[in-house]
C-alpha cells in the first residue's frame, strides 16, 4: 500500500474512533437519547458527524507529516500518536463498557497512587518500544479504516427502517369541548422540591412569598413521600398510579416500566389523562423531560413540552448542521483523558445556561395567553416544571449564571408558581380553580441526618373557593394523586374536610419500599 493512501486511511481511522459515543448513538435509532430529543435529527446527525470526523483526520494527517522532519520530531509524534489512543479508548470504556477509571479512584489516595505509578511504567515501555507499538497500532487502525463507510451504509439503512415518530404540536386553536361542569384542576409538579428545605429548615432571611401564601390556604400534608427518587419512573408512577421499580427508553416514543405485575410500557397502559378522557374530560399538558407528547397524544386536547438540555440534547428544537458538528466535537472533547477537569467551569456554566433556557421555555408555556395550553382553560392541566432541578440558574437578566445553589432554583420555582397564579388571576380561573403542587421527587444531593436524607416532599391542595388552610400529618405517598385527582374532577369530594379525611385514610400507604432504604 502506498504510504500517502496508508497516512490518509490511518487518519481517517483515528479520528472516527474518537468518536465512539457518537456511533454509538447513530447506529442505535431506538437508543435511549432519542427518547430526549424534541425532534428526530435526521440525517443532520450524520452529516455533521462525517464532516466532523474529516476535519479531525485532517489535523491527525498533518500532525503526522511532521514525521519527516527530523529524528526527534518523528520520535514526539510517535509518542504523541500512541497517548492519542486513549482518547478512543477511554471513550469505549465509558460509552461501551459504562467504566470509568478516573472516578473509579477518584478519593482513594492508594489506587491514585497504583495508576500514576502503572501510568508511568507504561509510559516507559512506549518509549523503549515505541517503533514496535506504533507498527502494530498503524496496521490495526488500517484495518479498522472501512469503518466508517460501513457505519454510514448502516445508518442509512436503519433511519430508513425505522422512520421518526409523529410529534403533537401546541393546540393554538379552540378545542370541542366536552367538559362537564365544575372547577379545573391544575396539578402542578416541580422537579425536585423538598419539604424540608423549602419550609422547615429555610435559613434566615430566605423567603419563598408565593409558595408560603399558597401554603396558608390550601391543605398541607407535612409529611408526602414520592414513589420514586428519579423523574424517570417517579412521572410514570404519578401519571399511572402505580409504583414503578425501573424504567428503560426504547424507543424515540415509548418507555418500558417494571412494575409488580411485569414490564409493560408506558403509552399502552391507562393513565389520568386517558381516565380522564375516558369519562367526558378535556386535558392538557406543559412538561418537560419526558416526550409527553409523543407518549400521550391520543389523550390530550392540547400539549407542550421541552426536552430536558443537556449532553444528551443540546437544542430545544430542530438540529441544525452547525448544531450538530458542535455536540459531536464537544462529547467527544469529553471523552479526552483528564480533560474534564480541565474545562469543568466552563461546561457547568454552559449547563447553567441551558437549564435556564428550560426554565424560561416553561414559564413562556404556562401563561395564560390564549395560545398557550393553560389559556385553553380545560378541565385537567398538567404542569411539570424543570426547577429546582439542577444545574442552578439566576433569574436576572444581567447574570444568567449563578452558583448560589439549590436554594436559588427553588426561588426560581417560586416566582414561577407566582407567575401562574398572577395569569390566573387576571383571567378570574384561580378562585374557581382546583391547584395542587408537588414534587416529582426530593433533593438528591440535600445534606444528609443521620446518615440519611429528607425524602419528603411538599403536597399543597387548594379546592375552588378556598381561602383557610388544613394541616395534614399524613404520612402520604402521591402515587395516589391520580387517584385524587380523578375523584375532584368528578366531584366526590368538594370540601377541604373532606379530602383531608380521604388524604388520612389513605395514610398507612407512607413511604414507598422502593425509596425508603434510599440514602
Amino acid at each position: 500500500m502506498p504510504k500517502a493512501l496508508r497516512d490518509i486511511l490511518l487518519a481517517i481511522s483515528l479520528a472516527n474512533l474518537c468518536f465512539l459515543s457518537a456511533w454509538l448513538v447513530l447506529l442505535n435509532p431506538n437508543h435511549e437519547l432519542y427518547y430526549f430529543w424534541k425532534t428526530d435529527p435526521g440525517f443532520v446527525e450524520l452529516s455533521s458527524l462525517l464532516v466532523a470526523t474529516l476535519l479531525l483526520a485532517v489535523v491527525f494527517w498533518l500532525c503526522g507529516s511532521l514525521r519527516s522532519r527530523g529524528k526527534r520530531l518523528r520520535q514526539c509524534v510517535e509518542i504523541s500518536f500512541l497517548l492519542t489512543l486513549a482518547w478512543p479508548l477511554n471513550s469505549f470504556l465509558i460509552d461501551y463498557v459504562q467504566v470509568s477509571i478516573l472516578e473509579s479512584v477518584s478519593g482513594k489516595w492508594w489506587l491514585l497512587v497504583a495508576l500514576a505509578i502503572v501510568g508511568i511504567g507504561f509510559m516507559v515501555l512506549l518509549w523503549r518500544y515505541r517503533r514496535q507499538t506504533t507498527a502494530g497500532a498503524i496496521l490495526f487502525l488500517v484495518i479498522l479504516s472501512p469503518l466508517i463507510l460501513v457505519n454510514s451504509i448502516v445508518v442509512v439503512w436503519l433511519r430508513h427502517k425505522n422512520p421518526p415518530p409523529a410529534e403533537r404540536a401546541l393546540v393554538s386553536s379552540p378545542i370541542e369541548r366536552t367538559r362537564r361542569e365544575g372547577p379545573r384542576v391544575v396539578w402542578i409538579i416541580f422537579d425536585e422540591l423538598q419539604e424540608q428545605a423549602v419550609f422547615e429548615n429555610r435559613p434566615s432571611g430566605y423567603s419563598l412569598p408565593e409558595l408560603d401564601r399558597f401554603a396558608q390556604q390550601s391543605i398541607h400534608v407535612d409529611n408526602a413521600y414520592p414513589p420514586s427518587g428519579f423523574t424517570l419512573t417517579s412521572i410514570p408512577s404519578l401519571v399511572m398510579g402505580e409504583f414503578v421499580e425501573s424504567a428503560t427508553p426504547v424507543s424515540q416514543s415509548e418507555l418500558e416500566l417494571k412494575t409488580k405485575s411485569g414490564p409493560v410500557l408506558w403509552s399502552r397502559q391507562p393513565s389520568v389523562f386517558s381516565q380522564a378522557r375516558a369519562e367526558g374530560f378535556s386535558t392538557g399538558l406543559v412538561g418537560w423531560f419526558h416526550p409527553y407528547c409523543r407518549l400521550f397524544a391520543k389523550d390530550l386536547d392540547a400539549c407542550y413540552w421541552d426536552p430536558q438540555l443537556g449532553v444528551s440534547n443540546r437544542v430545544a428544537t430542530r438540529l441544525t448542521f452547525l448544531g450538530g458538528l458542535t455536540n459531536h466535537v464537544r462529547v467527544a472533547v469529553l471523552r479526552i483523558p483528564f480533560l474534564y477537569r480541565l474545562i469543568r467551569r466552563s461546561y457547568e456554566q454552559n449547563q447553567r445556561r441551558l437549564q435556564r433556557q428550560d426554565h424560561l421555555a416553561a414559564l413562556e408555556a404556562i401563561s395564560t395567553n390564549a395560545n398557550t395550553v393553560l389559556g385553553q382553560k380545560l378541565d385537567l392541566t398538567y404542569i411539570h416544571l424543570p426547577v429546582p432541578h439542577g444545574p442552578w440558574i439566576n433569574e436576572s437578566t444581567d447574570d444568567p449564571l449563578s452558583l448560589d445553589g439549590y436554594l436559588n432554583n427553588v426561588k426560581a420555582g417560586d416566582h414561577a408558581f407566582g407567575r401562574l397564579r398572577q395569569s390566573m388571576e387576571a383571567t378570574g380561573d384561580w378562585d374557581k380553580s382546583i391547584v395542587l403542587v408537588s414534587a416529582d421527587h426530593w433533593w438528591r444531593d440535600a445534606p444528609k441526618h443521620n446518615g440519611r436524607r429528607d425524602h419528603r416532599i411538599p403536597f399543597l391542595l387548594k379546592l375552588a373557593d378556598q381561602k383557610a388552610g388544613i394541616a395534614c400529618k399524613g404520612p402520604f405517598n402521591t402515587v395516589l394523586t391520580r387517584e385524587l385527582v380523578l375523584k375532584l374532577l368528578r366531584g366526590e369530594m368538594k370540601t377541604p374536610s373532606e379530602v383531608a379525611e380521604w388524604i388520612e385514610r389513605n395514610s398507612p400507604l407512607g413511604e414507598s419500599s422502593l425509596t425508603v432504604n434510599a440514602p
